[in-house]
């Protein structure tokens, strides 16, 4: 486990794994620890966890999920907010979590801004109305 203090609205960084193979983690959790932008209250929100495909379904991503909320728990988070990309793991992911208490909450888009940047060298107009 790593964390470390931060001043303003993000105050925690953590990071979890639940293990090493020839000095590589085996799964790593990062999150961030903030207050709610709508109440105030302390949410954790997950930026990226994996566990490496030769350790996967033998537990190591619960391992992950119980030590988010032992966290919770620690600090007295309002929320845990954690991101299912579409083509990471497939449904299994999508069945998991909702045995932990998660539900749907929003879409989340993402945008490859290298590529974009390669298809609009010399023509971005950052005054431009998105319509």
């Amino acid at each position: 486990m790593h964390s470390s203090m931060e001043s303003g609205l993000v105050r925690i960084f953590y990071t979890t794994s639940t293990g090493r193979k020839n000095k590589t983690p085996v799964s790593i959790m990062v999150v961030v620890v903030c207050a709610s932008p709508y109440d105030g209250s302390t949410e954790i929100h997950e930026a990226m966890w994996y566990v490496a495909p030769e350790h996967r379904a033998v537990g190591h991503g619960i391992r992950l999920l119980r030590s988010l909320d032992d966290l919770a728990e620690e600090i007295g988070a309002a929320r845990i907010i954690m991101t299912h990309l579409e083509d990471s793991v497939g449904d299994r992911l999508r069945d998991i979590l909702p045995k932990f208490g998660f539900r749907p909450l929003e879409i989340t888009y993402a945008k490859n801004c290298l590529e974009s940047f390669r298809l609009q060298a010399g023509k971005v107009d950052h005054d431009q109305e998105v319509v």
